[in-house]
């Protein structure tokens, strides 16, 4: 009976398709088989894959085209500004000369220098890059050779020194340092 039934329901798919927008196939207790929207509560859907009416797969449709792209939103407020790290730098040249702003240099003896900054200036011991320049021919090497805090004047105060490439004898060069806040 179901075999009979295949190319029965197959005709009827065809004939009502054109006149309902159903979206399933019903079959009652009895056999009967309705085209519907949703089965009513004593019919159980059938399987189209089951009695062979689904067929194969078909090919991949093209791919649709490019939406529109959307406005550029607007820009955002701009945020507050960050704690930054309290720097100080400059020159010293050989003779104690300084360029520079926000520090005081004392020459010790060549190659020898104590560089002080106002406690005010960092609120701790910064932290201090130097390098030689100077003298033609010559590599000196510079080295902070101590950092402490100074009670007495309330400033930092470093010693500076500049040794020639022997490591020992003290050179009559300058140096260029940084000094900042470590954060």
């Amino acid at each position: 009976m179901r075999r009979a039934l295949v190319p029965a329901v197959a005709g009827f798919l065809v004939m009502a398709g054109a006149s309902t927008e159903a979206t399933v196939l019903c079959s009652n207790p009895s056999g009967s088989v309705f085209v519907r929207d949703v089965c009513k509560g004593n019919e159980t859907p059938l399987n189209l894959a089951a009695i062979g009416l689904v067929g194969p797969t078909g090919p991949t449709g093209a791919t649709g085209a490019t939406g529109a792209t959307g406005a550029t939103g607007a820009i955002g407020l701009t945020g507050p500004a960050g704690p930054g790290v309290n720097t100080i730098a400059g020159f010293v040249y050989g003779d104690g000369a300084t360029f520079g702003a926000g520090f005081s240099v004392t020459k010790l003896e060549d190659g020898r220098f104590e560089l002080r900054f106002p406690a005010a200036a960092f609120g701790n011991f910064p932290a201090i890059a130097v390098s030689a320049w100077g003298v033609p021919g010559v590599h000196p090497t510079v080295n902070v050779f101590y950092n402490t805090f100074e009670g007495s004047t309330n400033s930092y105060l470093s010693e500076i020194r500049i040794v020639a490439e022997d490591g020992l004898t003290l050179v009559n060069s300058g140096f260029q340092f940084v000094a900042a806040q470590v954060q």
